[in-house]
């Protein structure tokens, strides 16, 4: 049975029995090992000692309060970015083009958003020639239909035959509005929503139209039209349940991960570009990180930081898939709290109520916003200052926020005020 992340303090405390972990200080080692597996093969015996669980989130549901953010602060940023108009235009051509791939000299003059927009589609730009490849559908032959076609040839009337779509290899699924994650109802994903957000989601459900509108947190309407169906960004929904093989076809694994990495470093750059006050920066540096438990040493290394001017301290870390995270939750999930475990052991886990340690995640064209929350006991269970085998226990609660979609602009709309805000709190 495929191992699957906690989702609460009970789910944790049946998964650690079960392994026998449950009483144990954190990153104790396996039996037949001595050394800790890195993490990003992070081993689940091993996760489960760090007394983590998650929670996952839709976009709209983010907590400002919990990226350490104020309503203010993204209002400002909104507000900086509706004065800018390469942001205007690099906000229409994803609306006029989605995912397309065009050559570099093809794109428009984006200023500081030509590159961005140039690194953006080369995440997606094999999914529209896989698809034309890979699906050919051919009608199978059957003597009502070689009865039509002799007929056709012989020059009668015969009835139009449908014109295959790649939609036919989409399953009718829930709307986006019936499920919370990309991975709900996938066949490839290994774990599935908790009831009480599948509740939450179903007493979410509006009534559903063609080319619908629901409202967007500043009240302007967010169209779902999905008109075109050779845009694979638009005409599926990254939350409805599809086939594997659709899966495969419409989101094909980015050519290399780098990639990813440099459309979200070169974006998150030029969102602060023109703001005076923006002085931390966004970088590529894979920032190792290494803290000691006892006599074993965790490591743990990003794909990208946020560093304040002057003192170069991480305010926020990035990790980047060139694949959808849906086939590989358990995996990435412990990769990423092994990242934020080691980045708060090793800053001697401050109050997270003033020091928020946030994960900014693309897995291909999908964005994740990640935090992290403990109290007190668990900052003494870090550094094995009480006994892990107490009946009360501290917990390291993680809550995950997406995804946006990239080739979405109404959904890139509320995501880029976020991450401008992050960086301009994090300059202050």
């Amino acid at each position: 049975m495929a191992f699957e992340i906690p989702t609460n303090e009970t789910k944790w405390l049946a998964a650690a029995k079960a392994a026998g972990v449950d009483g144990v200080y954190p990153c104790t080692c396996p039996a037949n090992s001595t050394k800790l597996p890195s993490a990003s093969k992070m081993d689940p015996n091993v996760y489960l000692t760090f007394r983590s669980y998650w929670k996952d989130y839709r976009p709209d549901e983010v907590s400002l309060e919990d990226l350490g953010l104020s309503q203010e602060d993204v209002k400002e940023a909104k507000a900086r970015l509706k004065r800018s108009s390469p942001y205007k235009e690099y906000l229409a051509d994803i609306d006029a083009f989605s995912n397309r791939g065009r050559p570099l000299g093809k794109l428009p003059d984006l200023g500081a958003f030509t590159l961005v927009r140039h690194f953006q589609q080369q995440i997606t730009n094999t999914d529209r020639e896989d698809a034309a490849e890979k699906v050919n559908v051919t009608p199978i032959r059957t003597r009502s239909r070689t009865a039509a076609l002799d007929a056709a040839a012989a020059g009668k009337q015969v009835m139009r035959q449908p014109n295959f779509q790649l939609e036919s290899l989409v399953p009718r699924g829930p709307s986006p509005t019936e499920s919370y994650s990309s991975s709900d109802g996938d066949p490839m994903d290994q774990e599935s929503p908790s009831p009480s957000l599948r509740a939450a989601n179903r007493a979410n459900i509006t009534h559903q139209t063609s080319g619908r509108s629901t409202p967007d947190s500043d009240g302007s309407p967010m169209s779902t039209d999905n008109s075109d169906p050779g845009n694979t960004a638009s005409f599926i929904s990254d939350h409805s349940a599809i086939s594997v093989t659709a899966a495969n076809i419409l989101y094909t694994r980015t050519e290399d991960e780098s990639i990813v990495n440099t459309f979200l470093i070169l974006l998150l750059n030029a969102l602060g570009l023109g703001c005076e006050e923006v002085t931390a920066e966004w970088s590529m540096k894979r920032w190792m990180i290494k803290h000691p438990f006892g006599s074993r040493t965790l490591e743990a290394r990003t794909d990208g930081c946020l560093r304040k001017h002057g003192t170069g301290d991480v305010v926020a870390i990035v990790e980047v898939k060139p694949h959808l995270r849906r086939a590989y939750q358990a995996t990435i999930k412990m990769q990423e709290t092994t990242q934020l475990i080691a980045w708060i052991a090793q800053k001697e886990a401050p109050d997270p109520s003033i020091n928020r340690f946030v994960l900014l995640s693309q897995d291909r064209h999908e964005v994740f916003l990640t935090v992290a929350d403990y109290d007190e006991d668990y900052i003494k269970f870090l550094k094995e200052e009480t006994d892990p085998t107490a009946d009360k226990k501290s917990f390291l609660r993680i809550a995950s926020f997406g995804p946006w979609n990239v080739n979405s602009e109404s959904s890139i709309r509320k995501l880029c005020p976020i991450l401008l805000a992050l960086t301009t709190r994090a300059s202050k």
